[in-house]
């Protein structure tokens, strides 16, 4: 019985400081986004739009949540394969990454072309043919905040195209294709931004408190990234920082 006691109470008293850690993990995220609002007001004010459920800090915080919930699931899920956890990592920032560029990719690369051979000739929207019709770079604001609140209603079409490009959605089990899903979901909603957010895992070797914060080691020198830091656009502020391990010198 004391031993039971014993073990309940250590039990309590991680859950107490898993309690703690996250509150001050959830306090440092919400001062940054705090800072970003009061840094970027002047420069975009998208991101002070309250009214917008999918403004900039609320995607910051999706981010925030994908990484304390489902990128859990998923490593979980993950440790029962033959990788190690540093494969289990690099698989789960890779997809991440791949979604990313993907939608980034389908978002920006020759849009406004597509745009205007659909309005001259929609049979003819993939060729490779001179443009006639001109639009404005004020209608082309309006084409993208239209795209950005239409964002949530396409997704799921995103989703078809970009799932088959990440390597990591062949294992089908379900704890997997929801952190997936919603990487190409929070993805969509990034890109979809004008200017787009950013994500950043590249690291100097030196660690850069300012950008990331530690996984489960301290150290001088980034020995490799977890996930990834958030830009409001570009070489812009940051939005949330990344996460990475550390570590006392190379091996």
């Amino acid at each position: 019985m004391k031993r039971l006691r014993q073990d309940n109470d250590n039990i309590s008293h991680e859950r107490e400081n898993e309690r703690k850690q996250y509150m001050a993990e959830k306090e440092e995220n919400e001062n940054t986004l705090k800072s970003t609002l009061a840094s970027s007001r002047d420069n975009n004010l998208n991101i002070t739009d309250l009214s917008d459920p999918n403004r900039p800090t609320r995607i910051a915080e999706k981010m925030a949540e994908l990484y304390d919930n489902q990128w859990t699931d998923a490593f979980d899920a993950l440790e029962q394969t033959d990788k190690n956890e540093k494969e289990i990592i690099n698989m789960l920032l890779e997809s991440l990454m791949t979604a990313y560029g993907e939608c980034f990719n389908l978002a920006n690369e020759n849009f406004f072309e597509k745009v205007q051979r659909v309005i001259e000739c929609p049979k003819l929207v993939d060729k490779q043919l001179p443009t006639r019709v001109v639009i404005s770079d004020q209608l082309k604001k309006e084409i993208k905040e239209f795209r950005k609140n239409q964002a949530t209603k396409v997704w799921k079409e995103i989703e078809g195209i970009v799932l088959p490009k990440i390597q990591l959605s062949s294992y089908h089990q379900q704890d997997i294709d929801s952190y997936l899903s919603l990487c190409v979901e929070i993805s969509w909603l990034m890109v979809v931004q004008d200017p787009p957010l950013v994500l950043n895992d590249k690291a100097q070797d030196r660690f850069d408190t300012n950008t990331f914060k530690d996984y489960t080691k301290r150290g001088p020198i980034v020995e490799f990234v977890v996930w990834p830091a958030l830009l409001l656009h570009e070489s812009g502020p940051l939005l949330a920082k990344g996460v990475a391990q550390g570590c006392t010198s190379h091996t």
